[in-house]
């Protein structure tokens, strides 16, 4: 059975025989890591950035903890789980770790600066000083000598790699922290940029790798006629997507293959990815996530996170969008609900051919 699933690749044996080798740019980060330098790995959505985590790892020969990072909202909620990554379980810690932390927080709160129940606690010097605690206590187990954190909120970048650059900087381990490549400038913000010695760019796939993503999958059902019709039409998928990634090839390979009309719907993506593509990069980037999203409204939380933009830009490129037939608006209650008008993941997520 051909499965056309849009999760990202592990590290095992068979996902590793599904990625398509980015050959480039993980010798890069091989590289930086070989000689000590901590790697941002930045690209589009959909570009596979956990997957080529996955992938990385699978190629180092040292003790390695992942920690995915848009899990956690807050900077300190991701300190927490770092912490956890490396064998520090903070779940068991007492409210207070020192008299100083609750004196700091109850001041806080009674200077009405914030109140308990309303916010979380804010990220602290304290706290980092003690997730590098926690990489050095290594006595009765492997110690993580490099840590891979998968799209960190914004805020959390700012201040890990920036306002606390030089505490992580004590820790002796390395960093491999991936972004969207529209928060490059907020995870390489000085003082963040000379915490990463390595960049690695993942950029559009180039036309062989792009054709290649597809017959992998074809090749995982040989023989079969959707595995045959695959293989007929990976270079036409690859060809109708301006700049392909692999979750864009994915998607329109589902949506060509359950279609009794495939050169239509092929036709229809190639326009709209183009259409798209011409309106600026935020009205790129909202097209691509309403297609895995789905139908969304100006405030769904879901895409705003995604973004990271504000909701008057949100309704701003929404508009765009439905000026130029890309995606139409209908009411639902108090709530304008707006959906892409060519296939989407959304549509043809778990799609089994």
């Amino acid at each position: 059975m051909l499965r056309l699933s849009q999760r990202p690749l592990t590290g095992s044996s068979l996902d590793t025989e599904l990625f398509v080798d980015r050959v480039e740019e993980l010798e890069a980060a091989l590289r930086g890591l070989r000689f000590g330098l901590n790697a941002a790995v930045v690209g589009p959505s959909g570009s596979g950035r956990t997957s080529f985590l996955h992938q990385l790892r699978t190629r180092l020969d040292r003790p390695a903890a992942y920690v995915e990072g848009r899990a956690w909202t807050q900077p300190r909620e991701l300190v927490l789980a770092l912490r956890a990554a490396m064998g520090d379980d903070p779940r068991f810690a007492p409210r207070y770790e020192s008299v100083d932390d609750a004196i700091e927080e109850q001041a806080m709160e009674f200077l009405g600066m914030r109140r308990l129940e309303d916010a979380p606690p804010p990220l602290t010097e304290r706290e980092v000083e003690r997730l590098v605690n926690a990489a050095a206590a290594n006595e009765n187990r492997e110690r993580v000598e490099i840590l891979f954190v998968d799209d960190p909120n914004p805020r959390a970048m700012q201040l890990l790699f920036g306002a606390f650059r030089d505490t992580l900087w004590t820790m002796d381990l390395l960093w491999v922290v991936s972004a969207r490549d529209d928060l490059r400038s907020t995870l390489l913000a000085p003082p963040a940029n000379a915490f990463f010695g390595t960049v690695v760019d993942l950029g559009p796939l180039r036309d062989q790798d792009a054709v290649e993503v597809l017959r992998r999958r074809a090749a995982q059902d040989e023989g079969s006629e959707a595995s045959a019709r695959l293989e007929q039409l990976s270079a036409e998928i690859a060809h109708s997507i301006t700049h392909p990634q692999p979750r864009q090839l994915i998607e329109a390979a589902a949506a060509a293959l359950q279609s009794p009309e495939p050169q239509r719907v092929l036709d229809a993506l190639t326009s709209a990815h183009a259409k798209a593509s011409g309106l600026g990069r935020t009205e790129a980037m909202l097209f691509e996530e309403m297609r895995h999203l789905g139908p969304v409204h100006a405030g769904d939380e879901q895409l705003l996170q995604r973004m990271g933009l504000t909701r008057p830009r949100i309704v701003q490129a929404l508009g765009t969008l439905e000026e130029e037939g890309l995606v139409v608006g209908e009411r639902e209650g108090r709530r304008k609900i707006y959906r892409v008008t060519v296939p989407s993941t959304h549509e043809t997520r778990g799609v089994d051919a």
